[in-house]
């Protein structure tokens, strides 16, 4: 009981082997805002890679991404066997997104953001054609930076929701909407599209995939709510010119 405490990823990996395609498959889930990071960056990309949605942690596969480490049952395999065989020790908290490497048969990552770079920096087809970029190496700083100042929002509607007391919950809600005050009002001063410039980073993406189930998961469902998206003018605003974009509405 207390304040909710989120457990690190524990598959950190960002060695891969760049551009093989058919090497690697991502696990993610639908409704996960941590995993729809993943799924925007393969779809505004136009990545080939393989992707599957899991349903109640469980994954269904062709059966020759499972030969020579366990058979399928029924409607498809839980998804704490990657874990486990990817570490048999492991104690890890079964989560997706997942980057799975189907030769060495392990887990080469389980953070959604790493993940977003891997594929942003290892698997776009061409420099010279890709349409975005988003973790671009001259705003390396200013996206780890922004990046840790919206996960307070991403990670706080859970310390929120998971609370165990009033007191943690009523911290973790101030906490929140302090920050997207704060987000607010860069953007109502900005005159750019996005939060770093007129390109869409991966920034927007972390941002995006929590505000665009604020109203209906976290206000509503995890007691959130003091405002609502409405309530911020140019956030709405922000959030719906990433909604407009075909590639990145085909995932919502």
């Amino acid at each position: 009981a207390g304040e909710f405490l989120r457990k690190k990823s524990e598959f950190r990996s960002k060695e891969v082997e760049p551009k093989n395609f058919s090497r690697y498959v991502i696990f993610a889930s639908q409704g996960c805002p941590w995993a729809h990071r993943c799924w925007i960056t393969l779809s505004l990309m136009d990545f080939p890679l393989k992707h599957y949605f899991t349903h109640s942690f469980k994954i269904a596969l062709p059966f020759k991404y499972l030969r020579g480490i366990w058979a399928p049952q029924n409607d498809g395999v839980w998804l704490g066997r990657f874990y486990q065989v990817s570490e048999p020790k492991v104690t890890a908290r079964v989560v997706v997104p997942i980057l799975w490497d189907l030769k060495d048969k392990k887990i080469v990552n389980n953070d959604s953001a790493d993940i977003v770079q891997v594929l942003d920096r290892n698997f776009c087809p061409s420099e010279r054609t890709r349409a975005v970029e988003l973790c671009p190496s001259s705003k390396s700083k200013e996206i780890e930076e922004l990046i840790a100042e919206i996960y307070v929002i991403n990670n706080g509607v859970y310390r929120c929701g998971f609370a165990g007391t009033e007191e943690h919950k009523q911290a973790a809600r101030a906490e929140v909407y302090d920050a997207l005050e704060t987000l607010e009002a860069r953007l109502a001063s900005s005159p750019h599209k996005y939060l770093l410039g007129d390109e869409l980073t991966q920034p927007d993406i972390h941002l995006f995939t929590t505000m665009i189930r604020f109203d209906t998961a976290y206000c509503m469902a995890f007691r959130v709510g003091r405002k609502s998206l409405n309530d911020f003018v140019h956030m709405r605003r922000y959030i719906r010119s990433i909604y407009d974009q075909p590639k990145v509405r085909r995932t919502c």
